[in-house]
């Protein structure tokens, strides 16, 4: 009978173990809901994001505000040419081409 029990003890230790410790925590990651876009002067677009895994603020930023402007997602054509959206959460980044 005890070694029943130790068997029982064993086999629901090893268990636990294994459910409490997958090892297969998702890393953080950030994308956003459109890899590029084409946009007439003067239309918007706005851009979404899934951050995952990280509690950092999303800050955008535009490589060409002759181009396009961003503010909180919302992407404002200015002018003709190409631009990057980038998004930037910490350490993470993600972008977005844009063609005005």
């Amino acid at each position: 009978m005890k070694k029943i029990i130790a068997l029982l003890v064993l086999c629901l230790g090893v268990s636990l173990t294994a459910c409490g410790s997958s090892g297969s925590e998702v890393p953080p990651s950030l994308t956003l809901s459109q890899e590029s876009v084409e946009l007439q002067k003067f239309e918007t677009c706005t851009l979404s994001y899934e951050l995952i895994n990280s509690k950092a603020e999303v800050v955008w930023t535009s490589a060409n505000e002759e181009v396009v402007t961003v503010e909180d997602g919302l992407v404002t054509a200015v002018g003709i040419g190409n631009a990057t959206i980038t998004a930037t959460a910490g350490e993470l980044t993600s972008t977005c081409e844009f063609i005005v």
